[in-house]
């Protein structure tokens, strides 16, 4: 008895050593060069350099996963530079090429509120149209001509952005938006312009930690009343866009009349806000889907649905059209960038019964999306 107690205190003796060096091995940093073995290559323009006195890689429109890690929370660091035109993504929990977590610099907009934004990736479809704002979007300052640091720090559905020496966050993303899990990192940079150089990348850096469970209220918080949850989505189709200065069409989608058989029963955030690329890939370079809910009335009445769209989108009420516009990049003016926001407004003439409520999305770049908040009953109709 006393031998097998005797064991017992050397056997947990052991495996209190074996955690104790366990914990600092799982924190410990870990530093990856940029060099061809360490990295899975993708882009038509991608070069290994010497710049600013470091050994980095410049990417033009393409990117670098590094090899063989799986990563779900922790911090990750880069270095990054210039040229003004581009773009530096720092990417996380990637599970494909196309679907992953990014943060990201726009160089040439230091200073200005969408200098730093966050912004999940479904298949290949960014949607920084539909993330925008406090949580989502910061102004920070920095110079793309010398190494700017951005860090960012991973725990569970939260993750915590810094740029520069600054110990202060830039920016908290109290919500994740891609799926919660494990999943490659890496790097990409963009371009607004095909220049024959792009964003430099150095010092590369991550430090994983034991995943943590997060809860999620901030989102539950904020949704209103009357906010529109459940939707029926029907496949993506490619379409042929009308001309720019024109509205979208009037016209029911064909895909609304066939069978619906393949429509998929979906959930909007608790905000309203439907990312659309979380259920459904493009068709195409101009891509539609048809949103579908059904709203009851006692009575016949007029009710005000409050709305945001991206990119165009024409609403149909029982059938008939309601209202049509276009809110992509640059479709109101030239400087417009195409964010969502619920500034829509259209009243429905509601009557008894079941009415149903169409919208037919249509995307071609940035975010592919709707929101819907229906107000309380106000205005009887007249029926005589």
């Amino acid at each position: 008895m006393k031998k097998s107690f005797e064991a017992f205190v050397a056997i947990a003796a052991l495996l209190g050593s074996a955690l104790a060096h366990a914990a600092p091995l799982l924190a410990q940093a870990n530093e990856v060069p940029f060099e061809p073995s360490r990295w899975t290559i993708d882009g038509p323009r991608v070069e290994f350099v010497e710049h600013l006195g470091r050994h980095g890689i410049r990417l033009g429109d393409g990117s670098a996963l590094l090899k063989d890690v799986q990563f779900q929370d922790g911090t990750i660091e880069v270095d990054v530079s210039g040229p003004p035109s581009g773009f530096a993504f720092l990417v996380f929990r990637a599970t494909t090429p196309k679907d992953h977590e990014d943060v990201y610099l726009r160089m040439a907009m230091s200073g200005t509120p969408d200098a730093l934004q966050y912004m999940p990736m479904y298949g290949g479809e960014g949607a920084w149209q539909l993330y925008h704002g406090p949580g989502y979007t910061a102004s920070v300052v920095f110079d793309p001509a010398v190494w700017t640091h951005l860090r960012v720090d991973v725990a569970g559905r939260r993750a915590t952005v810094f740029v520069g020496d600054a110990t202060t966050p830039a920016m908290v993303v109290e919500e994740l938006k891609g799926r919660n899990g494990s999943g490659a990192i890496g790097v990409i940079g963009g371009s607004m312009a095909q220049t024959q150089t792009g964003v430099v990348f150095s010092n590369f850096r991550f430090t994983p930690r034991a995943a943590v469970a997060t809860s999620v209220t901030s989102a539950a918080a904020r949704a209103r009343p009357g906010v529109i949850r459940d939707w029926l989505l029907s496949p993506s189709v490619s379409v042929e866009r009308s001309p720019k200065d024109s509205l979208p069409s009037a016209s029911l989608p064909a895909v609304a009349r066939t069978d619906r058989r393949d429509w998929l029963l979906v959930q909007a955030e608790p905000t309203g806000l439907l990312n659309i690329s979380r259920y459904r890939a493009m068709a195409g370079t101009y891509s539609l889907v048809v949103a579908r809910t059904v709203i009851h009335a006692d009575r016949d009445e007029l009710r005000r649905l409050v709305f945001g769209y991206s990119d165009d989108v024409t609403i149909f009420l029982n059938g008939r059209p309601l209202f049509a516009a276009r809110n992509g990049l640059s479709a109101r003016y030239s400087s417009d960038l195409g964010l969502m926001t619920p500034d829509d407004a259209v009243y429905l003439p509601l009557r008894p019964g079941d009415n149903e409520l169409l919208f037919a999305v249509a995307e071609t770049f940035g975010g592919w999306g709707l929101e819907a908040r229906l107000d309380q009953p106000a205005v009887a109709m007249r029926t005589q």
